[in-house]
Order: C-alpha cells, then sequence, then structure tokens
C-alpha cells in the first residue's frame, strides 16, 4: 500500500481528502494520479460525480504542460473511434448530396420552366407547396 503525499496535496485542494484512503489501497502514487478516468475514480469506490468531477478538475489543473499535450491511449482510441463514426457520416452526407444532385438535374430536364411570380414563396426545408412537382420525391433512399 502506497501513501502519496502529492494524493494527499491533490485531494485536500478539493476538500476530499477523505478519499485518501482509497487511493492508497489502490496503490495510487503520482506516477498514476495524472491518468485517471472518471471510470478509475467510480472503481476505487469514489461513486459521488460532484466529488469526481472536482478530482478529475484537480488531475487537470495540476498535470505538467508536457503531459497534456500528449493524449493517453485510450484518448487515442476514442478518438479514433470518432474520426471513423465522422468520415462514415460524411461519407453518407456526401452520397445523399449526390443522389439528391442526380435526381435535380433528372428534374430539371423533365420540367417546364416555373411561371414568373412578383411574391417569394418561404417554404420549411423538405416540405413542398401543393403544387411542386417535387412534392412526392423522396432524396434519402
Amino acid at each position: 500500500m502506497i501513501e502519496s503525499l502529492f494524493v494527499k496535496n491533490a485531494l485536500a485542494q478539493c476538500g476530499l481528502e477523505k478519499y485518501v484512503p482509497a487511493f492508497n489501497r489502490n496503490d495510487i502514487a503520482e506516477d498514476v494520479f495524472f491518468d485517471l478516468t472518471e471510470e478509475d475514480l467510480i472503481e476505487i469506490g469514489i461513486l459521488d460525480l460532484s466529488d469526481r468531477l472536482s478530482i478529475l478538475k484537480v488531475i487537470r489543473d495540476l498535470k505538467p504542460k508536457e503531459l497534456q499535450k500528449m493524449p493517453l491511449s485510450t484518448d487515442v482510441v476514442q478518438m479514433q473511434k470518432r474520426v471513423s463514426e465522422c468520415e462514415e457520416y460524411m461519407h453518407r452526407m456526401f452520397s445523399t448530396l449526390v443522389a439528391m444532385k442526380t435526381r435535380l438535374s433528372e428534374l430539371e430536364k423533365d420540367s417546364t420552366p416555373p411561371e414568373e411570380d412578383d411574391g417569394i414563396t418561404i417554404v420549411t426545408p423538405g416540405v413542398f407547396p401543393e403544387s411542386s412537382p417535387h412534392r412526392n420525391v423522396s432524396y434519402f433512399g
């Protein structure tokens, strides 16, 4: 069992010295302290959300600047997953855009030019007026 003066002082900064024994039981010293996540805090018995957020804030505030720039391996995995999700979403949106442009070109070829109108018609995106030739056209699939 490690008793870290650094961890004790860090917890004292946010008034949560009552958790020092939990950190000691789990051998959490300065080298591990900066890598703790919310899940880790729950696992060592810090169940109160407010207390966990306070501890995470102290970790962020005390973390040396050079360590703050280096993502943790779990952060990298999460970022890669999020990038992959964004790429998939962008691909779907691009495919939808291409399909819409293709369909619009087809409709423009098939439709007669609209009559001159001296007013402005405001429509909700995706909702066409009753008289519109596009009223019953589905662009999404």
